[in-house]
């Protein structure tokens, strides 16, 4: 498997490629067990506590498609709602599974300028 990435830049004459980059890292990286047992806060939940925040923090951006993953990260089971705007943005929300706590909210532009 090949494991690195190229990535191109677009410059004012077309592109450059940039050196690849190394996608994985060598050791695997620990990952730990997602508790399901110990979340108060399944999908339902986490998605009306998305629905009730997201026009406050996202209230410029007309959202598009997206994707939600549930991870533990940092021993923390965590929502993660990540829309893509009509404006070629990522808004993201992480919500706490436990204690259903906005954990952080970003939005970060899709196209490099």
């Amino acid at each position: 498997m090949n494991a690195k990435i190229t990535v191109f830049v677009n410059v004012e004459k077309g592109f450059i490629e940039k050196p690849e980059d190394e996608v994985f890292s060598k050791e695997a990286p620990h990952i730990d067990k997602l508790e399901v047992s110990t979340m108060k806060f399944d999908f339902d939940g986490a998605l009306m506590i998305y629905k009730d925040k997201a026009p406050v923090f996202f209230s410029n951006q007309p959202l598009g498609d997206g994707f939600v993953i549930l991870q533990n990260k940092n021993g923390m089971p965590l929502w993660t709602f990540t829309f893509v705007s009509q404006t070629l943005q990522f808004c993201t929300m992480a919500i706490n599974a436990k204690t259903g706590e906005i954990v952080s909210h970003d939005i970060v532009n899709v196209v490099q300028k």
